[in-house]
């Protein structure tokens, strides 16, 4: 690796995250152990705080104690509309998160991928919206990946990212992502076609 070609100009503070602009789009990049002045977890819960419309999830496995769930829970209880996939493998953290949420009325899901794993960690926060932007990276919603894995975190500000992000969140979501009249709103009379661009096939539906 040759540092003199990095276009980095100051070094990263790794422990408080590093704020850069992308060809006008911001991103900000954490690496964990992430401890000051927020765990990486509570830096999760602030961007659900600030959720204005929506937090849609796809995320391989939620931790015990993290408060997390109830972030979610307290948000989608405000009004903001809350929906996810979650791996399907019998994982304890994941049922009791699974359970919570349909107690709590918050359409998530069990991902039916049975020849592999539903492997993201990433949520949209307010799709459609000028605000729109993902979190995403290798970090699992776990306090193991904020206090003893080596992980990275980013945060992009775009709502154009935030609306491909939307569109793998739907194709996970299935069928049932069409039914939902809070997650889709189109023009009275158009045709709904995701994911767009489609992969193996697409999904039909009218309003």
């Amino acid at each position: 690796f040759d540092s003199s070609k990095s276009s980095m100009t100051t070094a990263p503070d790794w422990n408080t995250g590093t704020s850069i602009n992308v060809s006008g789009i911001p991103v900000q990049i954490y690496f964990t152990p992430y401890q000051s002045p927020q765990n990486w977890l509570a830096l999760l819960k602030t961007q659900m705080t600030a959720a204005r419309q929506s937090v849609y999830f796809n995320v391989y496995t939620f931790g015990t104690n993290t408060g997390i769930e109830q972030s979610l829970i307290t948000r989608f209880n405000t009004g903001v509309d809350v929906a996810g996939v979650v791996e399907g493998d019998d994982q304890p953290a994941n049922n009791t998160a699974y359970n919570n949420f349909q107690n709590a009325g918050i359409d998530v899901i069990r991902d039916n991928n049975v020849a592999g794993l539903l492997h993201h960690k990433f949520a949209v926060f307010d799709e459609g919206l000028a605000t729109a932007r993902v979190l995403t990276g290798s970090a699992n919603w776990t306090t193991s990946a904020n206090d003893i894995n080596d992980e990275n975190v980013i945060i992009i500000y775009s709502p154009e990212l935030a609306q491909l992000f939307y569109q793998e969140f739907l194709m996970n979501f299935g069928v049932k992502a069409i039914r939902r009249n809070k997650i889709i709103h189109p023009p009275e009379g158009e045709l709904i076609v995701y994911p767009a661009p489609a992969k193996e096939y697409a999904i039909f539906g009218i309003d």
